[in-house]
């Protein structure tokens, strides 16, 4: 019901006469090309959403599917404007990382029914949001000001995403309900794999994705509260110790510090 009053993201929402990119040091522009990046293929990632939505018949991740895709793509086509306009990147530069993301494809999810889909989903925006709002706290700290709309930019896609990561958590707490089975499986072995999808989308700056996170702030420890506390909601304690014994060998950091 909430989906047909939402907007999405508009070139008109931003006063472009405000920039003010002198003001945006080396590590708030290296986090701003990185989430350039990965946010430039909802096409590729969208597809994969579709067609799990399709398997089940799922009619909720099918509708939330289209308006994630518009709303997603727009991050990108955003991020892009402000490179632009800011003088921070040419167009060729901007346009030439674009499409060597896009050139990469997007495998991640594409064998995903509904409820892999929504636990690779939650996750993943979960991790986004933290990281943006990171970006939006370090600016505002800056000795220098920071750019109005750089900051209205992340708190506009900051906010699309927590979103997105609510309705993926409740579409897996809908489901789980009535088929609590399908954790033990489907969510552990989900969540378990779990990479950012940086780390296929554009893997040279997902590898720096840590350091400029602690840089900024990033509270890894509420990241990690929150996805745990996810977990117990979903399946209980149980739950949680699944995923963790599921991990087996792997640090269980792998997992929780998601921005890896």
């Amino acid at each position: 019901r909430y989906l047909p009053r939402r907007m999405t993201i508009s070139f008109d929402d931003y006063d472009w006469n405000q920039l003010q990119p002198h003001k945006v040091n080396p590590v708030l522009r290296k986090s701003a090309w990185f989430v350039n990046s990965v946010e430039s293929n909802a096409q590729g990632a969208g597809a994969n959403i579709a067609a799990a939505s399709r398997k089940g018949e799922v009619t909720w991740l099918e509708r939330f599917e289209e308006k994630w895709e518009e709303e997603e793509i727009m991050h990108g086509q955003i991020f892009r404007e402000w490179f632009i306009r800011s003088d921070l990147a040419s167009q060729q530069e901007v346009d030439a990382q674009i499409q060597n993301v896009r050139d990469r494809g997007f495998p991640i999810g594409a064998d995903f029914n509904e409820l892999q889909a929504a636990s690779y989903g939650w996750p993943q925006e979960t991790a986004g949001m933290y990281f943006y709002r990171s970006m939006i706290n370090y600016a505002k700290q800056s000795e220098n000001g920071y750019d109005p709309v750089l900051i209205k930019i992340l708190t506009d896609v900051m906010s699309q995403e927590n979103f997105h990561r609510y309705i993926y958590f409740m579409g897996m707490k809908a489901t789980l309900k009535y088929f609590p089975q399908r954790f033990d499986k489907e969510v552990v072995h989900t969540l378990v794999n779990f990479q950012m999808p940086g780390h296929h989308m554009c893997p040279e700056l997902q590898t720096e994705a840590p350091r400029l996170a602690k840089e900024m702030g990033l509270p890894f420890g509420a990241l990690r509260h929150e996805l745990k506390t996810g977990i117990v909601e979903l399946a209980g304690n149980k739950g949680l110790t699944q995923v963790v014994l599921a991990l087996g060998a792997k640090k269980v950091g792998d997992f929780l510090h998601v921005s890896k």
